[in-house]
């Protein structure tokens, strides 16, 4: 054998590369899960990867539907691609599966933390007799970390609503979303009946595996929502899963259509302890709207508190508009020491106050 191929030998691996001409072929329309590293030749940071990426081409070789291929982002042939997909900085992973939303690989770059995310990302699982690690700890903000050791007492045995975020370390779009779903844990942190779980995927350690499996996870991040007063025909409880933008605004306001009514600043909106009255009878008969009220399905003191603005418009109108001036004063003076559950019933009363004062 020829001595310089012989040397050569050892450099040829199973890594394959890609242009702007072979992209489509080989990556979008393969069907496989196909990470591409986005390299430069003059990228030192290219250059200490590159070993990485060529022993996961070598591993993912006999895999069916799993590729590895490099992309040279710094060469005419590649600026395509790296226009297309704004890849901002070299080196950069992503992993393409088909018309799925491109994953923009966040995390360490070791074999190991690489390895794990396409296993999660396509399915692909190697993990056999995985260590049992039971989490129970809280992140910041109270957000529980469930796995499959505890989602049955956490989640689906729980009595209160649930919001499960799913996501990854190693996942950008995940550290992007999970600070606004923080935020919805603060949102509604005194409703005793709603919680904001956290499931942070991990199939090396395979203690999230049935949860992904169980649930049709396909894409991270993903929020799911869980309402123990709805169950299937067959006795399980199936999430909901949300569909819109990752922004706060729309994601609260997906949360309250299933029974809840907050802002964006966690107090009520306008429209909380409002019934379907037609006011204009507490000038004929207030005997029948009384009534009326008490066939409400409602809170008592809702119930008591009507009572009394019916008396105070009998009485004296002007009890409404120094009341609301008194209740927003209060709140405005002493927001910072009253707590929540007073705040809720501050609002309540003030929505109250305010169609009385208008009828």
């Amino acid at each position: 054998m020829n001595f310089w191929l012989f040397l050569l030998i050892p450099l040829i691996t199973a890594l394959e590369k890609v242009n702007d001409y072979t992209f489509d072929k080989v990556v979008r329309k393969s069907g496989d899960y196909v990470l591409v590293d986005f390299y430069a030749d003059w990228c030192r940071h290219c250059q200490q990867l590159m070993p990485t990426i060529e022993k996961l081409a070598d591993e993912y070789q006999n895999v069916p539907g799993v590729n590895i291929v490099k992309l040279n982002g710094g060469d005419r042939s590649g600026r395509k691609m790296v226009k297309k997909y704004e890849i901002d900085g070299f080196p950069m992973m992503v992993l393409f599966h088909g018309d799925d939303k491109p994953l923009f690989y966040e995390g360490s770059r070791d074999f190991e933390s690489i390895n794990n995310f396409i296993k999660l990302a396509s399915g692909v699982n190697e993990v056999k007799n995985p260590e049992i690690i039971p989490v129970f700890d809280k992140e910041p903000n109270d957000v529980i970390q469930v796995n499959d050791y505890n989602i049955e007492e956490k989640v689906l045995r729980s009595d209160k609503k649930t919001l499960m975020f799913v996501g990854g370390e190693w996942c950008r779009h995940c550290n992007e979303l999970k600070p606004k779903v923080y935020r919805i844990n603060e949102i509604f942190k005194n409703d005793d009946n709603f919680q904001v779980v956290s499931v942070m995927l991990d199939p090396d350690q395979g203690t999230t595996n049935k949860i992904r499996i169980q649930f049709g996870i396909k894409e991270i991040p993903s929020l799911l929502f869980f309402d123990p007063s709805k169950t299937d025909e067959d006795g399980l409880r199936r999430p909901e899963l949300y569909t819109g933008r990752r922004n706060v605004k729309d994601i609260l306001y997906w949360v309250n259509k299933h029974g809840f009514s907050r802002q964006q600043d966690g107090r009520l909106d306008n429209k909380v302890g409002i019934l379907d009255l037609n006011l204009k009878l507490l000038k004929k008969d207030i005997k029948g709207l009384m009534n009326k009220i008490e066939r409400f399905d409602i809170d008592e003191n809702i119930k008591t508190y009507y009572g009394k603005m019916m008396y105070h418009y009998q009485t004296d109108k002007s009890f409404f508009e120094t009341e609301i001036n008194r209740l927003e004063k209060m709140v405005e003076e002493s927001f910072d020491h009253i707590n929540q559950k007073d705040i809720d019933w501050i609002d309540t009363r003030l929505n109250i106050l305010r169609i009385f004062k208008n009828a």
